[in-house]
């Protein structure tokens, strides 16, 4: 059984799943879990980036094949259902979600990855969706996602041989953002974070909104959910204080920075 262990730093969430054998195995329970702490993260002024890894061998090594070879039609679209809202769920969260890639992110692993907005993987990474093998397609939201990463050409390729990813390649085709190396895979995956973190909150929120809501539509739609969500930046506090820092030649504190402090002070 794959748990998930949480620590929060700076305003970085840290959720490592962590199984005994080290290669954190999906499954209901756990995709529920996730999507609880989702929520509690959502909630949490403190929290301003979440950083998803595994430790032992794995990031995530997909779903147990020997359940799913017991599933019937209905079990198996049960399991399908609850991943795939999870993975939405990190989609549309406000906060943005940095996935740190260790060893093997396999099957369910991989669209996992693919659901976060920023992917980071150790030198030793290695990418791959098994699932044409086992008679079943990616379908936790990979073949849809992974073609809008990289291509419908390159996706096809990987999904379709089933072969493994390395990542130097996962780089080089532009799955990851980055490769770390040797025992700097979470420092990079958290300096990421914290860059991110001593930015606007809201307007971290509202440009990761404008992205992935911009990705579904055409480009004159695009803009237009542009324009809104920029007004919405023009009516914030934070770009009221971003300006005030910028003239007076200081960092910014922003509204749930400064609101996250008093409170921990109370």
């Amino acid at each position: 059984m794959t748990k998930i262990l949480t620590s929060e730093s700076d305003g970085v969430a840290v959720w490592t799943m962590e199984s005994d054998k080290g290669l954190n195995i999906l499954g209901v329970d756990l995709f529920l879990e996730m999507e609880r702490l989702a929520d509690e993260a959502e909630a949490d002024d403190g929290v301003r980036v979440i950083v998803i890894t595994g430790s032992g061998r794995a990031f995530a090594a997909g779903v147990d094949v020997g359940d799913i070879s017991n599933h019937d039609v209905e079990a198996g679209m049960r399991l399908v259902g609850v991943a795939v809202s999870l993975f939405r769920r990190l989609e549309l969260l406000k906060k943005p979600v940095i996935a740190a890639v260790n060893g093997y992110a396999f099957g369910g692993g991989f669209e996992m990855a693919l659901a976060c907005d920023i992917r980071v993987a150790s030198d030793d990474a290695v990418f791959c969706m098994p699932e044409v093998r086992l008679g079943i397609i990616p379908g936790l939201g990979g073949t849809q996602r992974l073609p809008q990463l990289i291509g419908a050409g390159a996706a096809k390729e990987i999904i379709l041989t089933a072969e493994r990813v390395s990542a130097e390649k996962a780089l080089r085709i532009g799955l990851v953002n980055r490769v770390a190396g040797s025992g700097e895979l979470m420092p990079v995956a958290k300096s990421v974070a914290e860059k991110i973190a001593s930015n606007s909150p809201a307007a971290v929120a509202l440009a990761k909104e404008a992205i992935s809501r911009g990705l579904g539509v055409d480009f004159e739609t695009g803009v237009s959910i542009e324009a809104a969500l920029t007004r919405a930046c023009y009516a914030s506090e934070d770009r009221a204080e971003g300006m005030r820092a910028f003239f007076e030649k200081r960092d910014p504190v922003f509204v749930r920075a400064r609101a996250h402090g008093e409170n921990a002070g109370s």
